[in-house]
């Protein structure tokens, strides 16, 4: 048994990185753009020019997920960047084929540093982040800007070094086990009724619905953590945890057996 203390993750408030948001909704609305240094062009001015927005990355063994702070107020020397990131982020084009932006997990309404706005999560192959490191040392990408971002997972580590040599950015390593045990109050704090609840009649498919479960006193906890691999943590507070058990066998294994069965490439597919 592992037992750890949650003390190296910055409390939420605190919360920083180098991106800015808008208060428009990410759309697909946008004009295609299918042009690969067109494409490199956006990502290049999008991070090379935004300043107070706050994002952060899991770059995990299959998926690499970003969350996306979106304030509500805005200055007008932010606009700029907001229709930069608007381009981009709301194409699939922008992102690879890969991409995906779950509008269905919207946070709006949330307090990040004194900043109100919504959270847009967005979800890609890991195994694209090679292609675009790589499309950065082609096209000799600007590597003054010394950005900083908050970033979690195995690959945070893995690609630490290319992202700092092609992109210029540092990435603020966090464990991801501190991520999870620190973010899942801040998750029922705002989005409590879609987030934290349990299963009455969970056998009966006619039967079988959500019932909102209150999070307020849940000490002790059970957090089943399904990705690659999978690991199970005790928590005992809100930051204190055991990693009680756990396996290399996860959703990682699932994708490759329903690819060789089902020709899938996708965890959608599968």
């Amino acid at each position: 048994m592992v037992t750890a203390k949650a003390n190296q993750l910055p409390e939420i408030d605190n919360f920083h990185s180098d991106m800015n948001g808008s208060n428009q909704p990410i759309d697909g609305n946008v004009h295609s753009r299918t042009n690969e240094n067109e494409i490199f062009e956006d990502i290049c001015n999008y991070i090379s020019t935004c300043c107070c927005c706050r994002f952060g990355i899991d770059i995990g063994g299959s998926l690499a997920k970003v969350v996306f702070f979106n304030p509500k107020e805005t200055t007008s020397d932010e606009l700029v960047t907001l229709q930069r990131i608007r381009r981009y982020f709301g194409s699939s084009q922008g992102y690879n084929s890969t991409g995906r932006c779950d509008a269905h997990l919207e946070m709006p309404n949330c307090l990040i540093n004194g900043r109100a706005g919504s959270l847009h999560f967005i979800r890609f192959a890991t195994s694209a982040l090679p292609s675009f490191l790589a499309m950065a040392r082609r096209k000799q990408f600007p590597v003054d800007i010394n950005r900083t971002i908050c970033a979690t997972g195995g690959g945070a580590c893995k690609f630490e070094r290319e992202i700092r040599e092609n992109l210029g950015i540092r990435l603020h390593k966090t464990d991801e086990f501190d991520s999870i045990i620190y973010g899942i109050p801040y998750i029922n704090q705002y989005n409590s009724d879609r987030e934290c609840y349990f299963l009455k009649d969970p056998l009966d498919d006619l039967k079988c619905t959500k019932v909102a479960y209150d999070f307020s006193q849940p000490y002790p906890y059970l957090i089943v953590n399904i990705g690659s691999g999978v690991s199970i943590l005790a928590v005992h507070s809100r930051d204190q945890y055991s990693r009680i058990s756990g396996s290399s066998i996860g959703g990682g294994t699932f994708l490759g057996l329903c690819s060789l069965l089902t020709q899938c490439e996708t965890f959608d597919e599968a």
